[in-house]
């Protein structure tokens, strides 16, 4: 039986293209501008790139709904990692949604959610999935690696080398 082309799945490498559209470039571009500014707590630029009503499926415990959840959530990671490092290093853009993967370093010298700093460095992964609407951020859906992070403030043996 022949298979058709065009209902292949897609090859890895195309899943990690940049976008190609214009609107996949600007979704693109407003993603990094976006972690640029979580790494660095600048609730300013934050602000203008996120609704003010984005819905967060994904959030913290004890995050309010909308912009607030989100800048709560900054400034606990910007807390509990003051010297916080964002990389993207994957990026998946089209005109209504932007997909990025990347790591997540600091040193946990400041209290994390309720965890005391340890002052041991992290690095662990995240995948962030947003929906963008009239050019801001409206739904945002994330996964962090938890359970690594948990490990490296541990310090149980199993934690990556930084």
């Amino acid at each position: 039986m022949r298979r058709v082309a065009h209902h292949s799945p897609p090859s890895p490498h195309h899943l990690t293209m940049k976008g190609t559209d214009a609107m996949g470039r600007e979704n693109e571009d407003l993603l990094h501008e976006f972690m640029a500014a979580f790494a660095a707590g600048d609730d300013g630029t934050l602000r203008r790139l996120v609704h003010a009503d984005i819905v967060d499926h994904t959030p913290p415990p004890g995050a309010a709904p909308g912009i607030d959840g989100l800048l709560y959530a900054v400034a606990g990671y910007r807390q509990g990692f003051p010297d916080l490092r964002i990389s993207l290093e994957k990026v998946v853009a089209d005109g209504q949604d932007v997909v990025g993967y990347g790591r997540i370093k600091g040193t946990h010298s400041g209290s994390f959610f309720g965890q005391e700093p340890t002052g041991r460095a992290v690095d662990f992964g995240y995948i962030d999935i947003y929906r963008v609407r009239d050019g801001k951020l409206a739904d945002a859906w994330h996964l962090e690696d938890i359970a690594g992070l948990t490990r490296q403030i541990a310090a149980t043996g199993l934690e990556r080398s930084a």
